[in-house]
This record gives C-alpha cells, sequence and structure tokens, in this order.
C-alpha cells in the first residue's frame, strides 16, 4: 500500500500485467470450460493461443464450443436491453 501511495503504482503488479504466462492463462480461461490447471496443462504444452490449442486436439467438446463462442459471451448486454427483453418473454 505505501508503494501505491509513494509512486503511484505496484512494481509487482505492473509485473504480472504484462506478463506473458499470466496474460495467455486469462485468455484461456475465457473459454468456458477451462479452468486454471488446464490453462497451466496447455501453456506447458507449448500451446499460447486458443486457435493452437483448437488445433493441438486438446480441447473436449465443451470447451470446443466455448472456443467457438468465447468473443460473443465477452460482450456485455446492457441492463435496459435485459429488462426490456425480460419483460416482452414474461407471460402475462
Amino acid at each position: 500500500m505505501d508503494q501505491l501511495l509513494k509512486y503511484g503504482s505496484i512494481k509487482r503488479l505492473e509485473a504480472m500485467q504484462g506478463s506473458e504466462y499470466l496474460l495467455t492463462l486469462a485468455r484461456f480461461q475465457k473459454v468456458h470450460g477451462v479452468g486454471s490447471e488446464t490453462a497451466r496443462v496447455w501453456y506447458n504444452r507449448g500451446i499460447r493461443s486458443i486457435e493452437e490449442a483448437k488445433g493441438a486436439g486438446v480441447m473436449t467438446a465443451q470447451q470446443l464450443v466455448g472456443a467457438r463462442h468465447w468473443r460473443d459471451l465477452e460482450i456485455r448486454i446492457p441492463r435496459d436491453e435485459c429488462a426490456q427483453r425480460h419483460l416482452a418473454e414474461t407471460p402475462r
């Protein structure tokens, strides 16, 4: 905390945010069905992207579906749009 107040940043946090290893693990974990252990195994096998994981044949059927749609699942739906859809689909 002292380092943050004194310098306006934390060196360890900055190093972690720039780490290829951690960024790659985080990217893998955006795929439904991929947890930290699976992400670590893939990284240790030399896999560095979701496309490489698909090509390496290491994904389960569930992960393949997640890999196909992970970008779509990243898109946030505005609260107003959710409320409108809910009201439109609620039986009266």
